[in-house]
């Protein structure tokens, strides 16, 4: 077998890289590294390691009704698993097994012996207490085993390999707990708004683009917020400036409240408050804006507790689909009248089913009603 030269060694290497954010690509480096080793397979497991189980798989060279079989039943006679933990995490080469008993053991006979399968390479890259990663190559049993060179080509990607594994799981935790605190400020009726070190939006949620859409006076253009009043601009900008000057550890913020005047009638203003976040040094990334300023807005004209709601407050509380609907309308800033005369039905019966609602919800007066509704979240 010839040896690797460094070009190619390279070249796989930065094909390794550009599989960070979808380990999917890999298969076309593990494919590479198969023809170079002239193998008939490769298998790239993530494996519990408990009942070796299969978490992840990519292979090549596997008929799709053998991996099914090995995900099913034989991960539980393999072998490999258990002899490799025993080792250094690293590759190596792994003919060690083929030992007599082996060879007459129910993984081999059952299913690399029907596949062809006999002389294999490769080992654990990464593992902890839950689950561990192998990687395998595999040839024939009337091929040659492999050599020392084919060894010093896995044990110069390796490295790499583990890198960029360890990357796509800390890309992965954070998409998910990026997604996590989407929801949940998307599920509030506040306003949230955060802004770069320029005092550009860097995110929005849910209640800050309604009330940022004009009726409240509130607008959000590239070069900052504006409000229906230049005075009030100018007060929530050079409050924004503030806020930004203490996160970055300069200055003070005398005043982080105001109103924002409505522009439609019938609207109350918007609370707006100004929290600057703790200064910081690192970086976020080169080419992305480190958040410094957050601007919460609150309005009582925009409980708008969503239908949703309907089923937390029966689910709950025991209310029936008429006091959940009077419950919510109560959030909603309605009062017992409006209610009545919107759905057709007397005062009378209004404030009887009230009565019952306090009663399932442990609460005496309508404020400590709408609180209660106004705690519980949107189903966005």
């Amino acid at each position: 077998m010839s040896a690797f030269n460094q070009q190619s060694i390279s070249e796989m290497v930065g094909d390794i890289y550009q599989s960070v954010f979808d380990l999917t690509q890999l298969s076309k480096v593990l494919e590479r590294i198969k023809q170079e080793l002239h193998c008939n397979s490769f298998l790239l497991r993530m494996q519990n390691t408990g009942d070796h189980s299969v978490n992840f798989n990519l292979s090549s060279g596997y008929d799709a009704q053998w991996n099914r079989a090995y995900q099913k039943y034989f991960h539980r006679v393999d072998p490999y698993p258990e002899a490799l933990k025993k080792l250094p995490v690293g590759m190596r080469g792994a003919d060690f097994l083929l030992t007599n008993a082996f060879l007459k053991s129910e993984y081999y006979n059952d299913f690399l012996k029907p596949q062809k399968k006999y002389h294999c390479i490769g080992g654990h890259i990464l593992r902890n207490s839950s689950n561990f990663i192998l990687l395998g190559f595999q040839r024939h049993r009337d091929e040659q085993a492999f050599q020392e060179d084919d060894l010093f080509l896995l044990q110069r990607v390796e490295p790499h390999l583990k890198r960029v594994l360890l990357l796509n799981q800390q890309h992965s935790e954070l998409l998910s707990l990026q997604r996590i605190e989407e929801q949940v400020l998307n599920a509030i009726n506040h306003g949230v708004i955060v802004f770069g070190e320029k005092l550009q939006v860097l995110y929005m949620n849910k209640a800050a683009n309604d009330m940022a859409k004009g009726d409240f006076g509130l607008k959000i253009s590239p070069f900052g917020p504006t409000t229906a009043y230049p005075d009030e601009t100018q007060r929530l900008n050079a409050m924004l400036r503030q806020g930004l000057q203490l996160a970055t550890g300069r200055g003070d913020l005398p005043q982080n409240t105001m109103q924002i005047s409505p522009v439609r009638e019938g609207l109350q203003p918007l609370n707006a408050v100004v929290l600057p976040l703790s200064p910081e040094n690192r970086k976020i990334g080169l080419l992305q804006s480190t958040p410094k300023v957050i601007l919460m807005l609150s309005t009582p004209n925009r409980p708008s507790p969503s239908a949703a709601k309907n089923h937390l407050l029966k689910d709950l509380f025991g209310l029936t689909t008429a006091e959940a609907h009077l419950a919510r309308e109560l959030a909603s800033g309605r009062n017992l009248g409006e209610i009545a005369d919107h759905k057709g039905i007397s005062r009378h019966t209004v404030r009887s089913q009230l009565k019952t609602v306090f009663a399932k919800t442990g609460t005496n007066r309508q404020s400590e009603l709408v609180r209660l509704v106004m705690t519980l979240p949107d189903d966005t």
